[in-house]
C-alpha cells in the first residue's frame, strides 16, 4: 500500500513536471525570451541591491566605529590632561558640590572665601557626557568591573566586553544594539591604569599597566539607518522601473527584428506548396543576420525544389510518353491482321477488277466493299495516331457518345486476343 502511494506521488510528480514543460513549450518564443532575460535582470538587480544594502551596513558601521575611535583618542587626551594637572578645581555652585568618592583634596577656598571642589579624570568625563547626552549627541563614560562609584557600575554590553578584554586580549568592541531611544553603536575600549591613576585607585591594588575598565560610548545612529533605507528604496524603485523599461524595450525591438520576421518566413513557408512556381515574388524577411540568412536558405530551397520539380514532371512525361508508345507497338502488333484482313480482300478485289474490267456488275459489288475497307483501316489508323499524339493535357467539351464508341471500337480488338495497355 505504502508502495502504491509513492508510485502514485512520483507519477503526480512528473506529471507535473511534464505539464510544466507543456504550459512553457505553448509559450511564445517572444515572452519566453522577454521573461528570462527579465529574470536575469531582475536576479542581477537583486544580488546588486544586496550587495550594496550589505555594503552600506557595513560601511555605517565601519565609520561609526572610526567616530567612536576618534571620540575614544579625544576624551583619553582630556583625562590624561586633567591626570596630568592632578585634576581640575571648579567654583563650587548649585548643582556642583564635592566628589564624595574622593580621599584627597577635594575641597579648596580661595583669599575671597569662594570654595573649589575638585574633578578628577572620571568625574570630568561623566560631567562631559552629560553635556553632550542632554545635547542629543553621542554620550560615553568611564566603567569598571570594580566601581569605586556605583554610577560606573557596568550594564550588560560594557560587562561583558571587559570580561572579553581580560580573558582574550582584545582592544575593542563594537556592537549594533536596539534601544527605547533608538538604534546606537555600542563601542567600548580598555582603560590601563596609569602611574597618575595610582593616587585614587592603588588601594583597589591595580598597578601600572593593568586594565583598570573601559571608556563606553555610545552613538546614534537612526540618521544614518532612515538614509540607508531611503537608499534602498530609491535603488528598489531603480530596479523594479529598469526591469519594467528593460522588458518594453525587449519587446519591441523583440517584436520587430525577430518576431515580426520570423512570421513573414513561416507565412511564406505555408503558402510555398500553393504558391511553388512563385518563390521570387515571396515577402521574405532581408537582412545579413541569422534570421535574413535562414530566408535566403529557404529561397534557395524553394527554387531547388521548383526545378525539382519541373524536372521531375518532365521525366514523369517521357516515361508516360514512351509507356503510350510501348502501348502503341504492342497495339499496332495485335491489329496488324485487322488491317491486313481487309487489305487482303480489297487487293482481291482490285485484281479481279483489273483482270474484267468490262465487268460492270463485278465492279459495282466491289466498290462498296472497296470502300468500306478503306473505311475501316482509315478508322483504326485515326485511333492510333490520337492515342500516340503527345498533347498537353487540357479541358475541353467532348462528345461523350462518340467516345464511348471510340472504346468500344478498341475493346473489339480484345475480343480478338488484342492486349490494350494504356
Amino acid at each position: 500500500m505504502a508502495c502504491g502511494v509513492g508510485m502514485g506521488r512520483a507519477l503526480t510528480q512528473k506529471k507535473g513536471r511534464g505539464c510544466s514543460v507543456v504550459e512553457l513549450g505553448k509559450m511564445r518564443l517572444r515572452t519566453k525570451f522577454i521573461l528570462f532575460v527579465a529574470l536575469v535582470v531582475a536576479v542581477s538587480y537583486g544580488i546588486t541591491f544586496y550587495r550594496t544594502s550589505t555594503f552600506q551596513h557595513q560601511l555605517l558601521l565601519t565609520q561609526a566605529v572610526r567616530q567612536a575611535r576618534m571620540l575614544h583618542k579625544q576624551v583619553l587626551l582630556t583625562r590624561k590632561w586633567v591626570a596630568d594637572h592632578n585634576g581640575l578645581f571648579v567654583l563650587m555652585q548649585p548643582g556642583v558640590g564635592p566628589n564624595p568618592f574622593l580621599k584627597v583634596d577635594t575641597e579648596i577656598v580661595d583669599t575671597s572665601g569662594r570654595h573649589f571642589v575638585k574633578r578628577n579624570p572620571a568625574m570630568v568625563t561623566r560631567e562631559l557626557s552629560e553635556y553632550s547626552a542632554r545635547e542629543g549627541n553621542f554620550r560615553y563614560r568611564v566603567t569598571t568591573l570594580k566601581p569605586i562609584n556605583p554610577a560606573n557600575a557596568p550594564d550588560d554590553f560594557e560587562r561583558r566586553s571587559l570580561l572579553r578584554f581580560e580573558r582574550e586580549g582584545i582592544h575593542e568592541v563594537a556592537e549594533i544594539q536596539k534601544t527605547d531611544q533608538g538604534t546606537v553603536l555600542r563601542y567600548i575600549a580598555p582603560l590601563y591604569v596609569e602611574k597618575s591613576c595610582l593616587e585614587c585607585h592603588a588601594q583597589q591594588g591595580y598597578k601600572e599597566g593593568d586594565i583598570r575598565g573601559g571608556l563606553s560610548i555610545t552613538l546614534p545612529i537612526d540618521w544614518a539607518l532612515a538614509s540607508i533605507h531611503a537608499n534602498n528604496r530609491l535603488l528598489l524603485v531603480i530596479c523594479v522601473l529598469t526591469v519594467l523599461v528593460v522588458a518594453a524595450l525587449l519587446f519591441f525591438f523583440f517584436d520587430l527584428l525577430v518576431a515580426r520576421r520570423l512570421g513573414m518566413l513561416a507565412r511564406a513557408m505555408d503558402r510555398f506548396p500553393e504558391e511553388g512556381t512563385g518563390c521570387q515574388r515571396m515577402c521574405l524577411p532581408g537582412g545579413e543576420d541569422e534570421i535574413g540568412m535562414l530566408a535566403r536558405k529557404f529561397q534557395e530551397l524553394c527554387s531547388r525544389l521548383h526545378d525539382s520539380r519541373a524536372a521531375l514532371d518532365q521525366a514523369r512525361q517521357r516515361i508516360f510518353q514512351s509507356e503510350k508508345l510501348a502501348a502503341m507497338g504492342r497495339l499496332a502488333a495485335g491489329v496488324a491482321h485487322e488491317i491486313n484482313n481487309p487489305l487482303g480482300g480489297m487487293l482481291n478485289c482490285v485484281k479481279a477488277m483489273r483482270e474484267h474490267p468490262e465487268d460492270t456488275d463485278m465492279i459495282r459489288r466491289y466498290l462498296p466493299l472497296l470502300d468500306k475497307g478503306l473505311q475501316r483501316i482509315g478508322s483504326i489508323v485515326r485511333q492510333l495516331l490520337r492515342f500516340g499524339r503527345q498533347q498537353p493535357l487540357s479541358f475541353r467539351m467532348v462528345d461523350v457518345d462518340e467516345l464511348v464508341r471510340e472504346c468500344f471500337s478498341f475493346l473489339e480488338l480484345a475480343g480478338k486476343n488484342v492486349d490494350l495497355v494504356l
